[in-house]
């Protein structure tokens, strides 16, 4: 959703202070969204999951 942010901020008016507004903005455009939309960023946070374990991991935490 980062990448959608300029594009919430252009459509609704909102400047970069108005980080309330936006995360509203951005969260009602995430309930919009069909499990299809949804999957490319469900799949980059489940990837970014598993390499954090990993990190964890190796670092012995």
């Amino acid at each position: 959703m980062q990448k959608n942010r300029q594009k919430i901020m252009e459509e609704h008016g909102l400047q970069s202070k108005d980080i309330g507004d936006i995360a509203k903005k951005m969260g009602e455009a995430w309930k919009a969204m069909s499990d299809t939309e949804k999957a490319p960023y469900t799949k980059l946070a489940d990837e970014d999951k598993k390499r954090y374990e990993r990190e964890k991991a190796a670092a012995g935490v």
